[in-house]
Formats: structure tokens, sequence, C-alpha cells
């Protein structure tokens, strides 16, 4: 055999040996480009979720923002309606319930003396009636 005879053979001989490996190492390297396609995709979700979680994240602050603004203004207007009660509201509930007392007063004290007034007519009334008859009887 010639050199190039046995070049050939040997050539062969690797080919055949080696090919195995070439179809094994083929699958891998479709499977790696398989994963790498799986891997982009998600990459991909996941920046979108990231996106979704920055805004949501910003809603949220927004929203706290919004309800802290709107608790620290109904706080504001919690302490000044306290304030209006204490200063305006409580004084005048006094004033009107003394003068509720005083009017009261008054009252019963008239009441009591149209009461008395009222016992005095009437026995004025029976006296008057007792002395009509009295005068109207002939003697």
């Amino acid at each position: 055999m010639t050199d190039n005879e046995l070049l050939l053979e040997i050539s062969n001989i690797m080919h055949t040996q080696l090919q195995p490996i070439v179809d094994r190492l083929d699958q891998l390297e479709e499977r790696m480009d398989r994963l790498e396609a799986r891997i982009d995709f998600l990459e991909t979700r996941v920046t979108a979720l990231e996106n979704r979680m920055d805004k949501v994240e910003l809603e949220i602050t927004e929203a706290k923002t919004l309800l802290e603004n709107r608790i620290d203004k109904s706080e504001l207007e919690i302490r000044e309606v306290k304030m209006l009660i204490e200063t305006q509201l409580l004084p005048m509930q006094k004033e009107l319930s003394a003068y509720g007392m005083s009017t009261y007063r008054r009252y019963e004290k008239a009441t009591n003396q149209t009461e008395s007034m009222e016992q005095d007519l009437h026995i004025l009334m029976r006296v008057v009636a007792e002395h009509s008859k009295e005068l109207s009887r002939p003697s």
C-alpha cells in the first residue's frame, strides 16, 4: 500500500470513528440553540415583568403620596373643626344653656303665680256667687 492509500484509509477510519461524535456535537449544538432561544424568550418576559413592576411601584408610590396628602388635609380640617367647637360652639352652648335656665326659672315662677291666681279667682268666684245668692234672697 502506498502512502496515499494508507492516508486515505486512515482518513476513512477516522471519519467513521468520528462521525458519531460529530452527530452528537450537532445534536448538542441544536439543543444549545433551542436553549438560547428559550433563554432569550425568558429574558424578554423578565424584562417585561420588570417594566410592569416598575410601573406598579410608581403607581403605588403616587397613590401613597395622594393618600398621605389627603390624610394630612383631613387631619388639618379635623383640628380646625375641633378649634371651632372649642372656641365658638362651646361658649355659645354655655350662653344658650344659661339663657335657657334663666328663661325656665322665669316661666316656672310665672306658672306658679298663674296657678295661685287661678285658685284665688275660683275662691273669689265662689264668694261672689254666695254673696249674689244672699243678696238676691228676700230678707
